[in-house]
């Protein structure tokens, strides 16, 4: 029985994790719900086996893990942002669920679970290498449920995104390295724990990803110092055979990632006229972090708040060009404007409190190149996050969590009051994540079947009959579980179906999501512009005249997508010219002059670039007319 519940919750790990590689690879709720449901059941299931059938030490690190999880869950919930607060506080719960199922048991039969994870990192790679072959040869567009938006020409796998396959292929390469160099290890075992580092080490080249090549080879040169110094000490170094074979090895390592730099400089950017070096912007960025942190040094703005903030900060610098930062791109940065440096505390707590755990562990494990290994993954994940923002993306924070959850080593339970104490949080803390996942996968389980058909990234439908049943589909979908993605994706819908019929039912229904995307997202530029649009359509100019001040002021560097000056001149042109008609000179005057200087810095679209010209000379005349009158 005990064996039989053991299997069971095993399997239900490796499916939940399973479901979030191949599916959550990108920060949308819709993708993470079939995984969420399943770690929920992992989670009650490892309750129920901890209190019935076999009770583990939970340690003091434990305590950390939930007390960390609680904090950051709490202000994801206090988030601005409902979406993001909510995508943040999932993959919080996630981490926590998983951390205590697999490192259960890791810990009950060691042998096994290393042997499990194996297979399952051979399954991804054969997975990863299908997928790029198909986009380098088929469609470079194609990613399961998604299409890739920004004319990737590199393979990344079932991933969207090069630096999110490229930071999965180093964790995989690197934590294999404990099969591939360890004792004890079968033959067979060490030729698909080969297979597995050397396929993952070549798609981390094919993908081209800098920040993961440069983690990939911390964590490398981190487990060659340690597996030397393993190999010196048990006096296996001093062989001439064993010392020239590791010095090949390292000189092989070394060639292969200068060549690959070499390859990178040309062709991801990182150089540029006379060979300088280009970081995309990413000292910009952390300039903008700061600023944002010293704005609320203590818990932060939020989750995500790093896309909503540096635009208002752009505009107060000046000189920025960086459009919307979805992410500091550095993790650390991020936690600091998100969670302020309550959370940044809390973070490196962890980050230190598990890496002086596994290093001083290393001298006492019988597996020793395997604690090795996992530390060397925890390395490159950690440097990784320097560059980008990994932990935001379930399936790369997901195969971290499971990686350290691999190396840690857990003993039997010994009853005491103390030892009781702890353990009823934890229980509590798991029963509780377990619920909300629950709840979470419950609600998003429809809109993941809806997503995948036609998210955001996909164009809208050609043909009318197909669009309105893709909206009708979304629009029960955004009735369950409304969030401002979906609802502007709603706008569009309808906006495209209005200009297909003409009907003003579709006109109507698409304001309406528009407006109700703004409420949802009330700091978004973007979805604050669309809003003036349709309030002073309404005649509601106002409330207009409020939303095109907010991205006047909060928008200016985003003039380039947003045409901010010409569409809020249109806007002053119009009102001005309806005030005339209505014999209010003076007020008419106030409008005409905001437009003269709004179009005096428009940049509007090609084709209303005549327009532009007869209105700055209309504009004009009139205003002469009106201060000669006036």
């Amino acid at each position: 029985m005990k064996k039989t519940i053991s299997v069971f919750q095993g399997l239900v790990l490796i499916l939940g994790y399973l479901l979030c590689v191949l599916l959550a690879t990108w920060d949308r709720p819709e993708a993470m719900a079939p995984y969420v449901l399943v770690l929920a059941l992992a989670g009650v299931l490892w309750a129920l086996v901890w209190f019935f059938l076999e009770r583990v030490a939970l340690g003091w690190f434990d305590a950390l893990v939930v007390i960390a999880a609680g904090c950051f869950a709490w202000r994801a919930w206090e988030s601005p942002v409902a979406l993001y607060g909510q995508t943040d506080l999932i993959l919080i719960l996630s981490a926590l669920l998983l951390w205590f199922g697999v490192s259960t048991i890791a810990g009950r039969q060691p042998a096994i679970v290393k042997r499990v994870w194996l297979a399952v990192m051979l399954v991804m790679l054969g997975c990863n290498v299908a997928a790029s072959w198909y986009q380098l040869n088929v469609d470079q567009s194609w990613c399961l449920f998604v299409e890739r938006t920004e004319g990737n020409v590199v393979g990344t796998g079932v991933f969207t995104h090069y630096n999110y396959f490229g930071n999965f292929a180093a964790v995989a390469a690197l934590s294999c390295l404990g099969m591939l160099f360890g004792k004890s290890v079968g033959l067979m075992t060490r030729i698909v724990a080969g297979i597995v580092v050397v396929g993952n080490l070549v798609l981390l080249g094919m993908c081209a990803s800098r920040g993961a090549f440069v983690s990939a080879a911390a964590g490398m040169a981190v487990f060659f110092v340690f597996y030397a110094i393993h190999l010196w000490n048990s006096r296996k170094l001093k062989k001439p055979l064993a010392a020239g074979g590791l010095l090949l090895l390292v000189i092989v390592v070394v060639s292969a990632g200068y060549s690959q730099f070499g390859r990178l400089d040309a062709s991801r950017g990182w150089t540029a006229h006379e060979g300088q070096t280009q970081d995309s912007g990413r000292k910009d960025f952390s300039a903008l972090a700061v600023d944002q942190f010293m704005e609320a040094p203590a818990f932060g703005l939020g989750a995500h708040s790093v896309e909503w903030r540096s635009v208002s900060l752009q505009s107060r610098r000046g000189g920025y060009a960086l459009g919307t930062l979805n992410y500091a791109h550095n993790e650390y940065f991020q936690v600091l404007c998100d969670y302020g440096l309550a959370g940044f505390i809390l973070l490196f707590s962890l980050i230190l409190s598990y890496g002086g755990v596994l290093v001083f562990s290393l001298l006492k494990r019988e597996d020793v190149v395997w604690g090795m290994a996992v530390f060397a993954a925890f390395v490159a994940f950690c440097v990784h996050c320097l560059f980008s923002f990994p932990a935001h993306i379930p399936a790369n924070l997901l195969t971290i969590v499971v990686v350290c959850a691999l190396g840690w080593r857990r003993l039997k339970f010994e009853a005491g009051l103390g030892r009781w104490l702890l353990v009823i949080p934890v229980l509590l803390s798991v029963l509780t994540s377990s619920a909300y996942a629950m709840y979470f996968g419950w609600k998003e389980l429809p809109a993941f079947k809806v997503y995948s058909r036609f998210n955001e990234t996909m164009e809208l439908s050609d043909w009318e009959p197909e669009l309105r049943e893709q909206a009708a589909a979304l629009a029960a979908v955004n009735e369950r579980a409304p969030n401002f993605k979906r609802e502007w994706r709603l706008g569009e819908m309808y906006g495209s179906l209005f200009e297909k019929s003409a009907n003003l039912v579709d006109y109507k229904q698409s304001g309406e999501h528009y407006l109700r995307a703004a409420a949802l997202y009330p700091m978004s530029p973007n979805l604050r512009l669309t809003e003036a649009s349709f309030l002073a359509a309404s005649d509601e100019y106002a409330k207009a005249e409020e939303s095109y001040e907010f991205v006047l002021e909060n928008g200016v560097s985003q003039r380039r997508w947003l045409y901010l000056y010409w569409k809020y001149g249109l806007y002053c042109y119009q009102r001005g010219d309806s005030l005339w008609l209505e014999r209010e000179g003076a007020q008419a005057l106030v409008y005409f002059k905001k437009a003269q200087e709004l179009f005096g810095m428009a940049r509007p679209p090609r084709e209303a670039q005549e327009e532009l010209r007869a209105m700055k000379r209309e504009l004009a005349e009139r205003i002469r007319l009106l201060e000669r009158v006036l």
